[in-house]
């Protein structure tokens, strides 16, 4: 939708998607607001006055929004490539996708999700996208094993079909990790970095103000968008 004959600077989103029981990816699209120094829901932008521009990226699917406020965010060159040099806060720097999970989804749904995305860890959310805690890799792997060994091969039957059937009688809700160290979008990206070291993780989940999950950051992403020299745990 075009809302003003003065195009602005290219702000591409940061798209929060979260699964459902239904095995639905619901996205949610945030983008660093200029005139407030932190991120806001795209939906928003609709009717501010300065947005001149609401688009959808053909090649990548991302939406962007054209801000007559922005001085400096312009959308990356190339699909993949690492955020914007010379971010200063953590909002800046979200550059990617982020999936999240729903308590309710069961874990052989969730497993297909986290083989699709190649995912470490996922934020796990309640209905408001507040942040209840998080599932890791790691812990869903221990599941599948512990319904493989509770299916040993001599209890008849087919041993696959089991095993999946018992996956979807459990719910990411009844396996929570905590959430872990979290950051603001309003933070500075040394800030972040020191979390980061202190608390011994290698991500952090992002929050805005009224603690709504928009997204996660790595140290690595946080490395190549400043090029801050710090330890990666």
């Amino acid at each position: 939708m075009h809302r003003s004959g003065v195009q602005g600077e290219a702000i591409r989103a940061h798209v929060r998607r979260t699964l459902t029981p239904k095995g639905e990816l619901v996205p949610v699209a945030f983008v660093r607001c200029p005139r407030e120094a932190r991120m806001v829901e795209m939906t928003r932008c609709a009717t501010c006055g300065h947005c001149a521009e609401l688009f959808v990226e053909e090649a990548t699917q991302t939406p962007v929004l054209s801000c007559q406020l922005s001085p400096a965010a312009r959308p990356r060159s190339r699909a993949g490539s690492s955020p914007r040099p010379g971010a200063r806060s953590v909002g800046e720097a979200l550059e990617r996708e982020t999936i999240c999970l729903e308590p309710d989804v069961d874990l052989k749904t969730c497993a297909a999700i986290f083989r699709r995305f190649r995912l470490g860890r996922a934020p796990v959310l309640d209905a408001d996208g507040g942040l209840l805690g998080t599932l890791s890799r790691g812990r869903l792997a221990a599941e599948l094993r512990r319904a493989r060994a509770s299916c040993h091969p001599g209890s008849g039957g087919d041993r696959r079909a089991r095993v999946a059937e018992r996956l979807s009688a459990r719910r990411v809700g009844d396996v929570l990790e905590p959430a872990g160290a979290t950051v603001s979008d309003a933070a500075p990206l040394a800030r972040a970095a020191a979390l980061l070291l202190e608390a011994h993780q290698d991500e952090l989940i992002v929050l805005d103000e009224r603690g709504q999950v928009v997204g996660a950051i790595s140290a690595r992403e946080m490395h190549r968008s400043t090029r801050l020299t710090f330890a990666l745990v």
